[in-house]
């Protein structure tokens, strides 16, 4: 048989790179023509793809599936996946769109506490690496700004940002100032002392921003209530136990039936 008859989830997955693109390029057009794709769980794998083509693909069909409530917007792996593979990517278009699929993560009830969680993990644990710091600092740094303090605490993870000011790698040490700089307008009195441990140079640096920072922030959007939140947990819960039985994953449309 042609490989390009084979079934698309097959395709997805084949060692070819030219195959998985084409197969993920399909699956985009079926996730706009249609509402849902039985390949939807295939997404966290094409996300962590070598070939930059497919992870961009994914990352499309990601923006589509989540307000379709295709995936588990709550799944840890994916949202380590998408920072560990995405965000953290040399690639300017995917490390926008893995940010731009956070965002919009985070806007869904009970997504935005998992990501926090992560990205919290990311700066307290010391073996990943500054190319992952740098990506959550910014990440952490995005979610403030929209959905304030909170929602996105400065209090539990300040002491390992200021630890990360201090970084020898230059992209760790500038999204970190860069969230200390957002961080002081949500938490100007409790952020203070932990400042003192900043090199000098760094403390006037952000003694200049914090000299203007006059106003009061508001979050500029609100998480959204989702009813339909539990049936992607059905989705993740039905899809293990027929993993076990045939290694087929479901979607939507079997769980609807």
């Amino acid at each position: 048989m042609c490989i390009r008859d084979s079934p698309l989830d097959e395709r997805l997955q084949s060692k070819n790179p030219k195959t998985r693109y084409e197969a993920s390029c399909e699956l985009l057009r079926q996730l706009k023509e249609h509402e849902a794709s039985d390949c939807c769980p295939l997404l966290i794998k094409l996300l962590a793809d070598s070939h930059p083509g497919v992870q961009e693909k994914a990352l499309d069909c990601l923006l589509l599936a989540i307000p379709k409530k295709l995936i588990v917007i709550s799944d840890a792996l994916l949202i380590s996946t998408i920072v560990e593979k995405c965000v953290s990517s040399s690639k300017p278009n995917i490390k926008s769109k893995g940010m731009k699929c956070l965002l919009n993560l985070s806007e869904l009830e009970n997504a935005i506490k998992v990501i926090y969680e992560t990205l919290k993990a990311y700066l307290i644990e010391k073996a990943w690496s500054n190319k992952v710091v740098a990506g959550s600092l910014e990440v952490l740094t995005l979610l403030l700004n929209t959905f304030g303090d909170s929602l996105v605490p400065v209090s539990q993870v300040l002491h390992s940002v200021v630890e990360k000011a201090a970084s020898t790698n230059a992209s760790v040490r500038n999204e970190a100032m860069r969230y200390l700089k957002e961080a002081h307008k949500w938490s100007k009195e409790n952020i203070a002392d932990s400042l003192k441990h900043l090199k000098p140079i760094q403390r006037e640096e952000l003694k200049k921003v914090f000299a203007h920072d006059m106003k009061v922030p508001k979050p500029k959007k609100i998480i959204k209530r989702d009813n339909n939140f539990k049936l992607a947990e059905r989705i993740s819960t039905a899809n293990t136990e027929l993993n076990r039985e045939t290694g087929s994953p479901l979607s939507l449309i079997h769980i609807c039936r």
